[in-house]
């Protein structure tokens, strides 16, 4: 169950430090971080995080939310969630 855009934030943010080459992890990345703008995602890592966000969230994201605007920053990344969850 999703609490908040806050917790989906929090479990993307940890989801990019984990999966990408930060040097200072979790830390250097906030709601706001233009991720594609800073190549921290490439194409097969928004296709990684998408499963691991419909497995988390128990919400299948639309093929139609796929889109590099969606990516910009976890904040949106969140909010495309929060609709998958509200639609499905």
């Amino acid at each position: 169950m999703i609490d908040s855009n806050n917790d989906i934030i929090a479990d993307i943010i940890a989801w990019i430090s984990k999966t990408s080459d930060l040097a200072g992890g979790e830390n250097d990345l906030q709601p706001d971080t233009k991720l594609l703008d800073l190549q921290l995602l490439d194409s097969l890592q928004i296709m990684d995080l998408v499963f691991h966000l419909e497995e988390t969230f128990k919400h299948p994201i639309a093929l139609e939310e796929l889109v590099a605007e969606n990516f910009e920053t976890p904040e949106m990344i969140a909010t495309m969630v929060s609709r998958a969850a509200n639609t499905g």
